[in-house]
């Protein structure tokens, strides 16, 4: 695959297509003849989510996209951008990490949506990409996925030692259903003393916990 021809100055343009097999040229007329407009991706949503949740992502393409939508023709895909600081420095630098493939689940071809399945993937910033089988590589430039989970809060900062404390802990991107997708542990001495936080309630944003 190349890379993306220039977006402006490519525009209607015939490019001379160069063939070498084994470093020999070799002689042919073929050219590639550009098209004379440019699609994109205009809309990302949620535009950041967990890193471990599964969870459905939304896209928008331009009302003027000149395909109809099928789940079929698309392929997305999120790569690595940048990592976040909070990841391990064992985080395996290779192909399978730095690419999430995202299957398109649900079309609407009227509102010219895209609705694909997002399983997991280290935290950091990627770039997304989606790819008609048609059309070709639709402008992805303004979507920008963030994972990660973080915490930003929590209270009271003291409790008893024989437990009964119920922490409030406030953060981003949890699982707002399934308390059990959300486990607490408090870390002491480290990894030897970790002590669960049963988790009472959980929000996107706030979980509660009892030590």
């Amino acid at each position: 695959m190349t890379e993306a021809f220039d977006k402006v100055q490519g525009l209607s343009q015939d490019l001379t297509v160069k063939i070498n097999i084994n470093g020999v040229p070799v002689v042919n007329t073929l050219k590639l003849k550009m098209k004379d407009f440019n699609r994109k991706g205009t809309v990302l949503n949620p535009s950041s989510v967990s890193p471990v949740l599964k969870q459905k992502i939304h896209f928008t393409i331009e009302k003027d996209f000149p395909f109809e939508l099928k789940k079929e023709d698309f392929t997305v895909n999120a790569t690595l951008v940048k990592l976040s600081p909070q990841v391990s420095p064992y985080y395996p630098q290779n192909e399978n990490t730095r690419l999430r493939k995202m299957n398109v689940v649900e079309v609407n071809d009227a509102a010219k949506t895209l609705t694909v399945m997002y399983g997991g993937a280290y935290s950091g910033t990627y770039a997304v990409t989606i790819r008609h089988i048609k059309y070709g590589l639709v402008d992805g430039t303004v979507l920008t996925l963030t994972i990660g989970s973080h915490v930003t809060s929590y209270s009271p900062m003291t409790g008893s030692i024989y437990g009964g404390t119920l922490l409030t802990i406030k953060g981003t991107n949890w699982d707002p259903k399934i308390k059990t997708n959300n486990p607490v542990s408090i870390v002491y001495n480290g990894a030897l003393g970790a002590t669960p936080c049963f988790v009472q309630t959980t929000a996107v944003d706030q979980i509660t916990c009892r030590t």
